[in-house]
């Protein structure tokens, strides 16, 4: 009696994994241009520069909050077979309370990259940008 269920359930997981592949491939199609094959790691940063600098923006206009610092961060997934975009953005309310804004990105193949800066990646475990404002010509520096 219990087979049908398990199946059922294994059909279930199946299914779900295969959709979180088709997404993975699909923000991978999307965010990287396909006629590049390998990026260094400050390429990849620069693919979140436009991101990184609406969520500043977007914070300082819709909620009056003012920018300080932060940093957008690439690190290695704990399998090494990926990595993962992150951004830490510090901001400051009006009356002088600390805000933090953070995102991660889901994991990212690693074969996109370079073999250099994959060897990086793997033997740093994370690097690190240092953001700046929008307004001060971009969104974050090395």
């Amino acid at each position: 009696m219990q087979e049908p269920a398990a199946k059922s359930h294994k059909g279930i997981i199946d299914r779900f994994e295969l959709l979180e592949k088709y997404v993975r491939e699909e923000v991978v199609k999307r965010v990287y241009d396909n006629t590049k094959k390998n990026y260094t790691i400050d390429e990849l940063a620069q693919l979140y520069d436009k991101s990184t600098d609406d969520l500043i923006l977007n914070a300082v206009r819709r909620e009056g909050l003012v920018f300080v610092g932060g940093k957008l961060y690439i690190a290695i997934t704990e399998d090494e077979l990926g990595y993962v975009v992150g951004v830490e953005a510090y901001f400051k309310r009006p009356d002088g309370e600390w805000v933090v804004k953070k995102n991660q990105s889901a994991a990212m193949p690693l074969n996109i990259m370079l073999l250099d800066s994959m060897n990086e990646l793997k033997r740093l475990k994370q690097i690190e940008f240092e953001l700046t404002e929008p307004e001060a010509g971009g969104g974050m520096h090395v």
